[in-house]
């Protein structure tokens, strides 16, 4: 099975889409800048101003703009085994302080696959805050990326029962913003009564595929665990 970003030492196309587009947008930025300067140098020092630089930024910003268009990356859609995911519920939720849980996989196109869960040693643990043990945390995603695999969620408890008890704090997606800034990420909250949020930001419910039995869909990104 071929996975998304290395594959026998080379970088396939997902990876050359993403890497294209970030470097357009680079240049936009600083073709921009320039061509802004040349505008006040016009309007300021006219006999400064060079009319061929700003032809060819022009030029070069109309290029900019279509490659940007051709390889604006595809949007992560995320798959989930329910075997980990009920590990995960079991061991986020097996007494009453919040526990932490990511979920490691695989890369299939642009959709990340989770299949296997793995829990965290948490420095401090309370009813309402978890926090990872640093060093512990970076051996499991080296552990994760050393096997060519993907962390594709980070999960956690809450503490109360019901959807409402799921939705995420402002500190939750502060978190999940650190994370996605640099992988795409699935973040997720457990209540004690088995129900499970997915979330990317504070207004979207991803549309997560779930694959297996035990949990029931009950909204976008929204599940409850059968076996609570």
């Amino acid at each position: 099975m071929q996975h998304s970003e290395h594959n026998n030492g080379r970088v396939d196309t997902a990876t050359i889409r993403s890497g294209t587009y970030t470097w357009a947008k680079q240049c936009k930025r600083s073709a921009s800048n320039r061509l802004s300067e040349l505008r006040t140098l016009r309007t300021r020092e006219p006999d400064k101003f060079d009319p061929l630089e700003a032809e060819r930024l022009h030029g070069q910003l109309d290029l900019l703009n279509a490659l940007i268009v051709a390889h604006e990356p595809l949007q992560t859609e995320f798959a989930i085994d329910s075997w980990p995911l009920a590990e995960a519920f079991h061991y986020a939720c097996r007494d009453d302080r919040e526990q932490l849980v990511l979920l490691a996989g695989i890369s299939i196109g642009h959709v990340r696959v989770a299949t296997t869960c793995l829990p965290l040693a948490c420095r401090e643990r309370t009813a309402t805050y978890a926090a990872a043990d640093k060093r512990e945390l970076a051996q499991s995603v080296q552990a994760i990326v050393s096997q060519g695999h993907f962390v594709v969620g980070l999960l956690h408890s809450h503490p109360g029962v019901g959807a409402e008890a799921t939705v995420p704090s402002y500190e939750d997606l502060a978190t999940h913003r650190t994370w996605d800034a640099c992988c795409p990420l699935l973040s997720g909250i457990f209540s004690r009564d088995g129900y499970c949020r997915f979330f990317v930001d504070a207004t979207k419910q991803p549309d997560v595929r779930l694959f297996g039995t035990g949990f029931k869909k009950i909204a976008s990104g929204l599940f409850r665990y059968q076996h609570a």
